[in-house]
């Protein structure tokens, strides 16, 4: 599987631990809705990102064991539509999207390749977590605080296991809260990547304001046969792309 391809899953996992609107949820006791309002509050203090209709990233990462350098960047529109790029410096790695029917990729040589099958729904399942607004207790069936204090990196935390719905057949994404000041400090997750499964496991270290909302600036990002120094490069709210952004896009370039 090309290493990059995988950057474009990351970049979700990343967007998916970070970014949790403020809403109780309805369905977990009262500890855990809590937990979420308090995370909520910390991510996102001015409401911004909840009423947000987009979000675009844009992400710097580095192979440690290779020192080979990568731009990432990633746009969000409610309710479903999302699309990655990749570039090693100008030159395009590979892009990825989905247009709230067809996922789609488009690889280096130009050649595109479309998603149907089982394979759609644990995907589509990550769009729709990432989306601005996205409610996180109704994303998961049931979030679960088992009270055990965990350190992590010289971090005091928490762990909370969210169980997505069984019809996925994804296992429980794993994740560590700062008791301090209540950001994310590590996520467990396996992600769908087109048929096929990869656990990847994500370090926060740091967090920085972007236009009101905190996202992690530092992180290190370890999955089968690498490891990835990664950096919050930027970060627009309510952006417009073209109408055919999310389009599957011709072959070649």
């Amino acid at each position: 599987m090309n290493l990059y391809f995988k950057l474009i899953i990351l970049l979700i996992l990343l967007m998916s631990a970070r970014l949790l609107p403020a809403q109780e949820a309805e369905l977990n006791p009262p500890e855990v809705k809590t937990i979420l309002k308090n995370m909520s509050n910390a991510t996102d203090p001015s409401r911004k990102l909840a009423k947000a209709s987009s979000i675009m990233v844009q992400i710097e990462n580095v192979i440690e064991s290779k020192g080979v350098k990568s731009q990432l960047s990633a746009c969000f529109v409610n309710p479903d539509n999302y699309r990655a790029d990749s570039k090693l410096g100008m030159f395009p790695l590979e892009s990825r999207g989905f247009n709230g029917q067809t996922f789609w990729k488009k690889n280096a040589v130009g050649t595109v390749s479309k998603l149907s099958g089982p394979g759609v729904e644990p995907m589509r399942f990550l769009v729709n977590f990432m989306n601005p607004g996205a409610r996180f207790d109704r994303i998961f069936i049931k979030i679960v605080w088992n009270k055990k204090k965990y350190k992590l990196n010289n971090f005091d935390c928490l762990m909370l296991t969210c169980y997505p719905p069984p019809e996925l057949k994804l296992p429980p994404y794993i994740i560590y809260v700062d008791r301090a000041n209540w950001f994310i400090r590590r996520t467990e997750i396996t992600a769908p990547e087109f048929g096929r499964n990869m656990k990847v496991v994500t370090d926060f270290y740091s967090y920085g304001a972007y236009g009101g909302v905190n996202l992690p600036v530092e992180y290190t990002i370890y999955f089968p046969g690498a490891t990835l120094k990664s950096k919050t490069a930027g970060m627009l709210l309510n952006v417009n792309p073209a109408a055919d952004f999310f389009e599957v896009p011709p072959s070649g370039f």
